[in-house]
């Protein structure tokens, strides 16, 4: 018997980001450049929350989180994680824009 979709998903979602992350993490230096790290890492500054707005540095883990997850925006463990809309969703996305906007040099 063949898994569902959803059960598919699930899998990667629950399994697979912690090794795509650890993957993410061990190459990070081959496939960005210093410019872009020191960007992220000392001028972005995150907002997990905007209600009462929150502030946090870059975090390296969380952005390979996101990359990993990307892709997966259909799933339903996605959507209970990142409900349309939230603070979730608003940080899942400002992490790929940043990441996109100074790595992707």
């Amino acid at each position: 018997m063949y898994p569902t979709a959803n059960e598919q998903h699930d899998f990667m979602y629950n399994k697979m980001i912690p090794t795509m992350q650890k993957v993410l993490s061990e190459i990070r230096d081959e496939v960005t450049t210093q410019r872009g790290r020191n960007v992220l890492e000392n001028e972005v500054t995150m907002h997990p929350t905007a209600n009462p707005l929150t502030s946090t540095p870059w975090i390296w883990s969380e952005h390979y989180k996101y990359l990993s997850v990307r892709g997966l925006e259909e799933a339903n463990c996605f959507n209970q994680d990142f409900p349309n809309p939230s603070d979730q969703l608003n940080l899942f996305i400002d992490y790929l824009r940043h990441g996109k906007n100074e790595l992707d040099r």
